[in-house]
């Protein structure tokens, strides 16, 4: 499913403005697409041979949905597959005269390809946001995209089918690569752009991303920092950040005995070794 075609004379069309049983051809496989959708459905192009290995044919109901949420918010300074041919990348969502790129993911993804994705943007002067939904991501168990990702800013999302939800931030703890000590969602105004600023916080994760993330937004965790809207949250997520550091207090007393023991056994088999040795 995609929002954005071509037509045969070679200039872009939207959903909204095509016609149905007139071919059109996708942006990234050059294959045939046409126009559904209605009443009761967003319209929206499809393919009528889907190759695999096509991302646009890859997205969902949700996917679009989550791509005309920015579209509702940021207007025509918002590009909805937007074509970079000098990287050949199609954005999602590019937000114009702020040069920020919006990622939408629903589907799995690999950390690496996140990694090839956020330089590629970065070559020609774009940040990366990634948007990543919670019917896949924000689960117990952290993705190694989403691991790579604690260092770059990222949010989550609810949008389903019908265009319902919103986007959000969260505290958790990452321990072991599970999320642990969530708290409750953090809705964020993408439209309140904001160029990162030290926080003052003693909460690690704020500490993390006052030094590596470049932007945050209105209504995240950076920004509750800055404005103390919620200080009821911050001091949730200042003492559940404690209680992990408690946790590791707990477990490095064992993890010595292990090792003690483990070398005890090395150093009696190799006296033993050498006694047979010397022999």
């Amino acid at each position: 499913m995609q929002l954005l075609s071509r037509k045969i004379d070679g200039t872009l069309v939207l959903a909204k403005n095509a016609q149905k049983q007139h071919p059109y051809e996708c942006l990234e496989c050059k294959g045939v697409v046409r126009l559904r959708g209605g009443l009761h459905r967003q319209l929206h192009f499809y393919h009528l041979e889907p190759p695999l290995s096509c991302r646009q044919h890859q997205k969902g109901m949700v996917h679009l949905q989550t791509q005309l949420h920015f579209q509702s918010l940021l207007g025509e300074d918002c590009l909805l597959e937007h074509q970079m041919p000098e990287i050949n990348r199609i954005a999602d969502v590019a937000w114009l005269s702020k040069k920020i790129v919006f990622e939408i993911q629903f589907s799995p993804i690999s950390a690496q390809e996140v990694k090839e994705r956020n330089q590629d943007y970065i070559k020609l002067g774009w940040q990366v946001v990634w948007i990543l939904h919670d019917r896949r991501y924000n689960q117990s168990r952290h993705s190694s995209a989403e691991l790579f990702l604690r260092t770059s800013p990222h949010y989550y999302t609810n949008i389903d089918e019908a265009g319902h939800g919103f986007i959000y931030d969260q505290f958790d703890s990452l321990y072991k690569g599970w999320r642990q000590h969530q708290l409750t969602e953090l809705p964020i105004n993408v439209q309140n752009l904001r160029t990162m600023e030290p926080a003052p916080s003693k909460i690690q994760l704020l500490k993390m991303r006052s030094q590596l993330w470049p932007i945050y937004f209105g209504g995240d965790l950076v920004d509750l920092a800055h404005t103390q809207s919620n200080p009821e949250y911050l001091q949730q997520a200042l003492e559940r950040e404690k209680l992990i550091a408690i946790e590791k207090r707990k477990e490095r007393p064992s993890l010595i005995s292990f090792y003690n023991t483990l070398s005890g056994f090395y150093k009696f088999f190799f006296h033993h070794l050498l006694e047979k040795m010397c022999r």
